[in-house]
């Protein structure tokens, strides 16, 4: 009796979150995960969750805290990942962002986006000659990844090539 009224309170919780996130009500979204928090503070999914609403609700230093229990834990999956390194860019930490960036493209070699975004940290760092290489590396995984060519431009700009970086 006690576990059906707690699974139907759960599917009846979900759904409030569900639709707060839906209508972008990030405030009471997040009200209920960190209630649901504080009932089962190990749940790996609250924090995976609450670190996703708070980065929605430019909250990124909220966001990075829940997803960092989360990797503490050992629950961290690769989208929620780019979501930390994404708050970590965010909150201007690239010092925190390159290795979860790093962490990605050892996990997803293909996946041109992680690439792009060391690219984009080397830019801001004005490691140009390392951007071109990401840049590279990103246009060679998707041929279609204009905002890539354009930034790997933009540091052949800066390198005083404008050929190349038409």
């Amino acid at each position: 009796m006690v576990t059906a009224t707690i699974l139907v309170l759960f599917a009846f919780f979900n759904q409030e979150i569900s639709r707060a996130i839906a209508n972008h009500d990030y405030a009471t979204a997040e009200k209920l995960l960190i209630d649901s928090y504080h009932a089962q503070p190990n749940s790996p999914k609250t924090l995976l969750l609450l670190g996703g609403v708070f980065f929605l609700d430019a909250k990124y230093l909220n966001a990075a805290s829940a997803l960092e229990k989360a990797n503490a834990a050992g629950v961290l999956d690769e989208r929620s990942r780019f979501t930390l390194a994404m708050a970590y860019v965010n909150l201007n930490r690239p010092d925190l962002a390159r290795p979860e960036l790093q962490k990605l493209v050892a996990a997803a070699p293909k996946q041109g986006l992680y690439c792009y975004w060391l690219g984009r940290l080397d830019f801001t760092d004005q490691k140009f000659q390392s951007g071109i290489t990401h840049f590279n590396r990103a246009i060679a995984l998707d041929p279609h990844f204009s905002r890539a060519y354009d930034f790997r431009g933009l540091c052949y700009a800066a390198l005083a090539e404008p050929q190349k970086a038409l």
